[in-house]
């Protein structure tokens, strides 16, 4: 294939033999991988035979390429590379990014810190017993949390709550028992009528330690016997509140509790007076976003 090669390259060869000159220097080449010689040969060649068609398969890849780049060459000039488009091109919308949804401000803490949420409550019992005592005197403290709102309105007022009640209570009866009562319990409180916003029921449940001390009459007297354990404890009660949405509120009520206790068991309905303390709910301003979403 050398001795080919060095014989045919750069002589010009009569036109009736250039078809088969340039094509036995191109397959030379190709054979020898001179890829200059290849590409200058088919082209040649491709310029001696108007219209020179070859086969992918029968022909080396060096010279396919070389065959491609010339038709290619060739058809540049002839072909339209500009883009366009027909009359029903529609054009494509601008990208979608974060500044063409709507601004919408946080609220401001204030708005978002809700203080009056908890609420603190001391309360004076002063009942009447049953079950061998006299009368009941003492002290419920409870803390609660605010579950649920009634609706409208600017006062924001606590329709459900949930919280933890105290009990620390006198016993007195005749002279022959007496007692002190100290209790937990979980309370739920209730303002049923939307009406009367003033007006709100609570149930709680818990238990405590009852302690008893009874006179013996056997022995001297001012001699007595103490015994102590713990009791489950359940009430309900029903109070009025004046100014509830405000931080301080007066609270009138009348509360039934019983105490199961084997063998003290009783219950004791009365009246409590007591205080209620509540931060002072901050009012919301009206947040107009739909406004200030479409002035945008």
């Amino acid at each position: 294939m050398l001795c080919v090669l060095q014989r045919l390259h750069g002589t010009d060869p009569p036109p009736a033999d250039a078809a088969e000159h340039f094509r036995l220097l191109a397959f030379a080449a190709a054979r020898l991988d001179r890829q200059p010689e290849v590409k200058d040969a088919v082209a040649r060649w491709a310029a001696a035979v108007p219209g020179l068609r070859l086969q992918r398969d029968a022909v080396p890849p060096v010279i396919w390429r070389a065959w491609l780049d010339v038709r290619l060459h060739h058809a540049r000039s002839s072909l339209d590379l500009q883009p366009r488009a027909g009359s029903d091109a529609v054009a494509l919308p601008s990208p979608f990014t974060a500044s063409h949804l709507a601004h919408l401000p946080p609220p401001s803490r204030s708005d978002r810190d809700d203080s009056g949420d908890a609420r603190f409550g001391i309360d004076l019992v002063a009942a009447s017993a049953s079950g061998g005592f006299g009368e009941v005197f003492g002290a419920e403290v409870d803390l609660g949390l605010c579950l649920g709102r009634a609706e409208g309105g600017d006062e924001r007022r606590c329709w459900l709550g949930v919280g933890l009640l105290g009990r620390g209570l006198f016993l007195t009866g005749d002279t022959s028992a007496s007692g002190v009562l100290a209790a937990f319990a979980v309370q739920a409180t209730l303002r049923p009528l939307a009406g009367l916003p003033n007006l709100e029921a609570s149930l709680d449940l818990g238990g405590g330690m009852l302690q008893l001390s009874t006179a013996l009459p056997d022995l001297a007297a001012g001699e007595t016997s103490s015994a102590a354990g713990t009791v489950p404890v359940g009430g309900a009660a029903f109070r009025y509140v004046f100014a509830p949405a405000g931080a301080v509120s007066l609270r009138l009520g009348a509360r039934v509790v019983v105490v199961a206790g084997d063998p003290h068991t009783f219950g004791y309905a009365g009246l409590t007076v007591g205080v209620a303390f509540t931060p002072l709910p901050r009012r919301r301003k009206p947040q107009h976003h739909g406004a200030e979403a479409e002035k945008r």
